[in-house]
């Protein structure tokens, strides 16, 4: 009995094999399935990296068409990322922060999501980017198309174009960008023929197009910074012009090439040689080595350079050769000529008088003299305010007042000067 249900059970499972079998020879294998690498495929979303510069830019324009101040893209809401990914609602907006805005876009048939990134991953490098989402989807030619879209209208309409600007970067983290009032404080700016011929090269250089890098050089107050400010103040709105504010040399390196995104873009860096150094002098940084190699790499650079220094000779002898600067500009103190014309801008009426312009041109306590604009300036102010409170105010209190005033007086004020017009990094 046993024996007949074991070959029963046999030919079962041999019947079973035998199905199993039949149904497999009936199986078509398919043909292998040829791509064509050129078919584009649709996608809902797509991730671009973009510099801080541009994070900035996109988020102030997207967050201005939320409050209709543009209607190129409708921006129906927007809110907040924060850093473990979740979502909510509107908030305190500043340019830094990461954000997403549901949009639409004149003219286009969808649904978008724009969201800003900016985040450091486990390798401790910070990403930075913006991810579009979309309701329906498209191919990523199209995504390259609203990206492109996107970046031209933020930064033609950014507040930032054509201004003077300080972009600040601290150990790896934007921290925001700042407009300057460069009409703030407006003197006079007393140049020899050298100098105005060099600085008009340098405004027409880049107001057509071109790039140059200017090194100016000269003692505090000698009319450096007030160089620098009226050549922005001729170039704006064309140009824009931006201060680094900057803690490391890769800091200075991120805003030097974030600012390439601006057409016409000069650099401006005061005091070049505190950050610089100089190898001859024993103090060869990193930062020297980042900032060379910046302006002589493979890629031609777009961006223009104004710097500054008290001493070219702190400056090393390869950042100041040509290809890095077009041309080092010297600034000497006043001779007397120029001595009179300044006294002549700033000095009240009363007191332009012989007896002052010789104490100015003059040796003061057995030397010559090394007089500076800065130093005129603030000597007029002084004078303007100590004679109002004194009416008995002569002109012997005024070269009295030149004298004590003289030694090093005007070099603490330039500084404090510059570092209030943000133009000290």
């Amino acid at each position: 009995m046993r024996n007949k249900k074991n070959m029963l059970r046999a030919e079962k499972a041999l019947r079973s094999v035998n199905e199993v079998i039949a149904e497999a020879e009936q199986i078509r294998i398919p043909e292998p399935i040829e791509i064509d690498e050129d078919e584009e495929y649709n996608a809902h979303s797509n991730t671009f990296e973009i510099t801080f510069i541009e994070f900035a830019i996109i988020n102030m324009y997207l967050h201005n068409c939320f409050k209709g101040k543009y209607d190129e893209v409708n921006v129906s809401s927007y809110g907040q990322v924060d850093v473990s990914g979740r979502l909510s609602f509107g908030g305190v907006f500043e340019n830094t922060g990461s954000y997403w805005f549901n949009s639409r876009i004149k003219d286009i048939n969808n649904d978008f999501i724009f969201q800003t990134k900016m985040y450091v991953d486990s390798r401790n490098e910070l990403n930075i980017q913006l991810h579009i989402s979309v309701k329906k989807a498209i191919s990523y030619d199209e995504f390259d198309k609203i990206e492109k879209t996107i970046m031209g209208l933020a930064f033609n309409n950014s507040e930032y174009k054509g201004k003077c600007i300080k972009v600040k970067m601290k150990d790896g983290r934007f921290r925001g960008v700042e407009i300057i009032d460069i009409e703030q404080s407006r003197n006079e700016l007393i140049l020899n023929e050298v100098q105005k011929k060099f600085i008009d090269h340098f405004v027409f250089r880049v107001e057509r197009g071109g790039n140059a890098r200017y090194l100016l050089n000269g003692e505090p107050g000698t009319g450096k910074t007030e160089s620098i400010r009226d050549i922005a103040r001729r170039l704006i709105p064309k140009v824009t012009f931006i201060i680094p504010d900057f803690d490391t040399s890769d800091d200075l390196t991120s805003i030097m090439e974030a600012c390439e995104i601006f057409k016409n873009g000069v650099i401006i860096m005061d005091d070049i040689d505190l950050y610089l150094g100089s190898r001859d002098n024993g103090s060869y940084t990193k930062l020297l080595g980042q900032f060379l190699s910046f302006f002589d790499g493979v890629k031609k650079r777009k961006i223009s350079l104004l710097a500054s220094t008290n001493d070219k000779g702190l400056v090393d002898k390869a950042a100041e050769r040509p290809g890095r600067f077009n041309f080092t500009l010297d600034y000497n103190f006043l001779d007397a000529e120029q001595i009179v014309k300044v006294c002549n801008i700033h000095l009240p009426e009363k007191w332009r008088v012989q007896e002052v312009y010789n104490a100015l041109t003059e040796k003061i306590n057995g030397k010559k003299v090394n007089i500076t604009g800065a130093f005129i300036a603030n000597l007029a102010e002084n004078i303007r305010e100590m004679s109002e409170c004194d009416d008995n105010w002569s002109v012997e209190d005024t070269i009295s007042l030149i004298k004590e005033s003289y030694k090093g007086f005007y070099s603490s004020q330039i500084e404090k000067e510059k570092q209030n017009l943000g133009f000290k990094i």
